[in-house]
């Protein structure tokens, strides 16, 4: 088992058996994250992300929190101060987008409150588990703020208008049950769960996991990738070789690390 660990102050990395996993841990702010934390995400992100990563589980150390968001008392702070209020606004959508763009499939698992950027954060990952005691909330509008557009486009394309609208303009707290119901969570279930999956995809062809994340974020894009030669491509790769090979002998399959397609160059995009 391979297994590493950093301090990252509110954010500690682990590496265990292909499953990097980054946790928040500061139980007195329920993990709310100031304008430094931001940035210590990012690197967090950047540091991890080596060619033994295939999966990024995004979880929280604090049982009843997730993420309570940016830290008020930090906001506070930039009250008057529009050179700080950009230097937030930039660390905030740098950690955001990192994540958003990690180059291995990322799992949100919450299992407690989420509310404002983590509502944020857990968009930008792949996909989301929930726990029966987690609780959403978008709640910039009860504080007199806006939520960052990108966030917002985010939380429409995963939730459709209206849910969004009524997130957004109301501020609500819903259930776990709700937040599922309306697509802001794939999967209702606990720690363990988020972990099963975090394993199953840890365990498959790594070259095929990312391409079907590329695939699915162009798409989601609207972009049209010309990607039959990509398809083709794969019959021909050591991956396939194993996954027949362990299909035949009646095994799982054992994959190597291999370097990480580049779908959009070896697909090619589709003029209109």
């Amino acid at each position: 088992m391979l297994k590493m660990e950093r301090s990252r102050r509110l954010i500690t990395t682990e590496l265990v058996d292909g499953i990097a996993v980054i946790r928040l841990a500061r139980a007195a702010s329920r993990n709310a994250l100031g304008i430094e934390d931001w940035g210590a995400l990012q690197t967090a992100l950047e540091t991890i992300a080596s060619p033994s990563a295939r999966v990024i589980l995004l979880e929280s150390a604090v049982p009843s929190a997730f993420c309570a968001g940016s830290d008020l008392k930090a906001m506070e702070s930039l009250v008057g101060r529009p050179d700080r209020a950009a230097e937030f606004r930039l660390r905030m959508r740098s950690a955001i987008e990192a994540l958003a763009a990690a180059p291995v499939p990322t799992i949100a698992n919450i299992q407690g409150d989420c509310f404002g950027a983590g509502v944020a954060l857990a968009l930008a990952c792949d996909f989301r588990v929930a726990g029966d005691g987690a609780r959403f909330g978008v709640t910039p509008a009860k504080l007199g703020l806006s939520y960052p557009a990108e966030d917002v486009a985010r939380l429409v394309s995963t939730v459709g208008a209206g849910q969004a609208s009524r997130l957004l303009m109301s501020a609500d707290t819903i259930s776990a049950s709700d937040a599922h119901c309306m697509g802001l969570v794939e999967v209702l279930g606990g720690a363990d769960e988020a972990v099963r999956i975090a394993t199953a995809v840890a365990r498959n062809a790594p070259q095929s996991v990312v391409t079907a994340k590329h695939v699915i974020e162009a798409i989601t894009r609207g972009e049209e990738l010309a990607f039959d030669d990509v398809f083709d491509g794969f019959f021909a790769s050591a991956a396939f070789a194993e996954g027949l090979k362990a299909f035949k002998e009646k095994r799982r399959p054992v994959y190597a690390d291999e370097p990480r397609p580049d779908v959009a160059r070896d697909a090619g995009r589709r003029c209109p």
